[in-house]
């Protein structure tokens, strides 16, 4: 029997203190080398979300899948 794989969803929010962007990168860092995550889904926000990602690119290897969840139309984004 395959062990079970688990999806992961990162959402933060946009004002990061510095202690929140070393908890996010030591969070990130122990996401992507857990064999049993095979995917994370970040949100596309500026802040926290993207700090998350860009932590989890600096960390992975092949996996897991990273994939970026965006809204549906370009109107529906916020401008900054």
């Amino acid at each position: 029997m395959e062990p079970s794989l688990y999806q992961v969803m990162i959402t933060a929010h946009r004002d990061l203190t510095p202690q929140d962007q070393i908890l996010i990168q030591e969070i990130m860092k122990q996401e992507v080398a857990d064999p049993k995550i095979d995917i994370i889904y970040f949100g596309g926000a500026v802040g926290g979300d993207s700090f998350a990602l860009e932590a989890a690119l600096k960390f992975r290897l092949l996996l897991p899948k990273l994939i970026v969840v965006l809204p549906k139309t370009i109107k529906d984004q916020r401008s900054d």
